[in-house]
């Protein structure tokens, strides 16, 4: 049976159930970004060793100006969706709420991923039109949170009165679980996430360390009320594909303004980085236009880590020649 937690809340590793109800192509065949993972800025009040992208500049943000002209041309491409993410911390930027109103006046839905640390940033305009957030947690919360003169119990305070100001909000946690488990922070969150009716709590393997954490078996017997919990492994990679279509489906743009194939390109290399590695850039994000028009993929051939194969396997069949198509 699928899992439908699973299958609406993540596209790695899972059956790409949504691009059958999708209108994922135009009617040139040409695949449109629908869906874009917005890096706003690479600052973070966070240190987490475990960070994808640990290795990036810190210090560097996309100002307003650059964001604006870039979404304006992907609305033109087709753009429906935009996940606000690190990178950094996207709510250390100055002009985060200005960011979620001009998605809005575009008619770009907007989906949010954050630490929770400064979620008080975002003014009621901005959680009135977000359509999802999803809080940032790991086996090291505590310690993130220490330099910060936050407890756990701050910290939760916080997400609470988030929680109260965005009604309509569809909220969720994911967890980055390492070789040292904290059972009993997890359990926390999936009973906050129980008591406020979250849509679900993400379990994720740290990918750089993936053959000293527990296996998801492993881990769900330690846990209890576990009914919103989504366990990802991410033991189950690929080689990626040539074709990397889901580079034109759901591009990353960098707090650097460049375009890069997904979210998992600071590890999808055999040395990776902790950075969007260079050499897998496709472009500056304000040529996407240009890009979309010349279907111009990623070459995912170089990947050794790929958890979108299903993905890529459909956009290929979707935008394939087919004869007989009414003979299902």
């Amino acid at each position: 049976m699928m899992d439908t937690k699973q299958t609406s809340f993540s596209a790695a590793s899972v059956f790409p159930a949504k691009l059958l109800r999708l209108k994922a192509v135009d009617k040139n065949k040409k695949i449109m970004p629908l869906h874009i993972q917005l890096n706003p800025t690479n600052i973070c009040n966070f240190n987490c060793s475990f960070c994808s992208c640990s290795g990036r500049a810190k210090t560097l943000k996309m100002s307003f100006e650059d964001i604006k002209e870039i979404m304006v041309k992907a609305k033109k491409c087709g753009t429906k969706a935009v996940t606000i993410t690190g990178g950094g911390e996207p709510l250390t930027h100055p002009q985060i709420n200005e960011i979620v109103a001009l998605h809005k006046e575009l008619g770009i839905k907007v989906g949010l991923v954050s630490n929770g640390t400064l979620i008080k940033n975002l003014n009621q305009a901005s959680l009135d039109y977000i359509t999802w957030i999803r809080f940032s947690s790991s086996d090291w919360l505590e310690t993130q949170l220490a330099p910060l003169s936050m407890t756990l119990f701050d910290w939760f305070s916080g997400i609470s009165k988030a929680v109260e100001r965005g009604k309509n909000v569809d909220w969720a946690f994911s967890y980055v679980l390492t070789s040292k488990p904290k059972y009993n922070i997890l359990q926390e969150i999936i009973d906050c996430a129980n008591e406020f009716n979250f849509t679900h709590v993400r379990v994720v393997s740290d990918l750089f360390d993936l053959e000293n954490v527990p296996d998801m078996s492993e881990v769900k017997k330690n846990l209890k009320n576990d009914e919103l919990v989504v366990y990802q492994g991410r033991k189950d990679q690929t080689k990626g594909a040539k074709k990397c279509l889901i580079s034109l489906l759901k591009p990353v743009i960098g707090a650097d303004g460049k375009i890069y194939p997904c979210c998992g390109t600071q590890y999808a290399l055999a040395n990776p980085g902790k950075d969007y590695e260079k050499s897998m850039c496709m472009g500056d994000g304000k040529d996407i236009d240009k890009i979309f028009e010349e279907q111009k993929y990623f070459d995912g051939s170089v990947c050794v880590k790929c958890y979108y194969s299903e993905y890529n396997f459909a956009l290929e069949a979707i935008t394939c020649e087919l004869k007989h198509k009414e003979f299902v």
